[in-house]
């Protein structure tokens, strides 16, 4: 019987995701008869799609790509009572993503969880001071259940939905160039549901942006999670 569904965007990174599901079957409680992998391919032209159907993984191509339309887009497909969802960059920490969705999701009320992010093996030196000064701050080693949403709360690099609830209240597809995470943290927390960030649900994660770029992107963040916008065409 499945128990998870990991849900995974990706465009033209192949080798990312061969990592990023080597590191899903390393995990503890992985079986491929409790965990399916679902890959939503924004028309890759290089060899994603054959990465993922080495592992396993069943492949879905998106039309007119957005952040959340590809999130819903897997959740329709999941056959699971857990949707974890990752980037094709998001390299999972340790080897108990699993063992705690299952134990997290067990607590009736829990409708999401997600994990701190670390600066990964590709990031720029900003990005690891960056990300570092996040943790600390944020005090990324503890458990926390937030009572108000902020940025970052069910990020969606690596968070994990109680499908039942998320199928009913999808992720907002008006905000396709980002914020449907904050916004889906938001309407549940308004909803009296409780949302967890748990260590053990930690990735690492980057981008290998210069000092400029990641300072345009975190006003870009700011930005977003409050106001509507399609994707960018590419």
């Amino acid at each position: 019987m499945l128990k998870y569904s990991v849900i995974i965007r990706v465009k033209n990174e192949a080798e990312n995701l061969r990592r990023c599901l080597g590191c899903i079957q390393s995990q503890k409680d992985y079986s491929p008869k409790n965990c399916e992998v679902i890959v939503i391919d924004n028309k890759s032209t290089d060899s994603t799609r054959d990465v993922a159907e080495q592992f396993g993984a069943k492949v879905l191509t998106i039309d007119q790509f957005s952040y959340p339309k590809a999130m819903n887009m897997g959740l329709r497909a999941a056959g699971s009572p857990v949707g974890i969802f990752l980037s094709a960059h998001s390299y999972i920490k340790g080897d108990q993503f699993l063992v705690a969705c299952e134990q997290l999701f067990s607590e009736e009320n829990v409708a999401g969880v997600w994990g701190p992010v670390y600066a990964s093996d590709q990031a720029s030196v900003w990005e690891r001071l960056f990300y570092g000064a996040c943790n600390l701050l944020g005090f990324a080693g503890r458990v926390y259940k937030p009572k108000k949403a902020k940025l970052g709360h069910m990020g969606a690099t690596n968070c994990a939905v109680r499908t039942s609830i998320a199928l009913r209240n999808p992720f907002d597809e008006r905000f396709g160039h980002g914020g449907e995470d904050y916004q889906w943290a938001l309407w549940a927390i308004n909803n009296h549901y409780t949302i967890v960030r748990d260590p053990r649900l930690a990735i690492y994660h980057s981008h290998g942006l210069s000092l400029g770029r990641l300072i345009a992107q975190y006003r870009k963040w700011h930005y977003t999670i409050h106001k509507p916008g399609k994707f960018p065409k590419s």
